[in-house]
């Protein structure tokens, strides 16, 4: 681990999310999978919560979603939409929604995933507006045709 993560303090609090974080620097979002079960999942644990195997992997996700649900939050700097995404392999995330009015906003619309660095450096996944057929559903395998995106 170099300098860089040694000093990032969510690294230090959970070691164990370090591939997420390197992964986020490189634009990129990846997910907990089980290769016990084949469930992605989020929030990252050592452990499947669906069949409690410990053989849990990262894999890249494809980086859409649709909107679950949002909220406005009132910031000094100015005002944010919070809300809770599904991602395309199934898992619930938090996160902020950009380049989007509140009035736009709408339950199931597709997104896309786009990286925001923090002022401490870090990258964090956030979610756009995009368009994406809705004709192309996860394989079985719960790959996607989107991943040469």
């Amino acid at each position: 681990m170099n300098r860089r993560w040694t000093q990032d303090p969510y690294v230090v609090a959970f070691p164990e999310h370090l591939p997420f974080w390197q992964a986020a620097a490189r634009q990129e979002l990846l997910l907990p999978v089980c290769r016990d079960c084949g469930e992605w999942h989020w929030y990252p644990r050592p452990h499947c919560p669906f069949c409690r195997s410990n053989a849990v992997e990262w894999q890249e996700a494809v980086g859409g979603a649709t909107l679950h649900t949002w909220t406005l939050v009132q910031r000094p700097q100015g005002e944010i939409v919070l809300a809770y995404v599904r991602l395309r392999e199934g898992p619930l995330m938090l996160t902020r929604l950009i380049d989007v009015a509140p009035d736009r906003l709408s339950i199931d619309m597709p997104l896309g995933v786009a990286f925001e660095t923090a002022p401490e450096g870090r990258h964090a996944p956030v979610f756009r507006p995009q368009e994406w057929p809705t004709a192309l559903p996860l394989t079985a395998d719960r790959t996607s045709p989107w991943r040469g995106r």
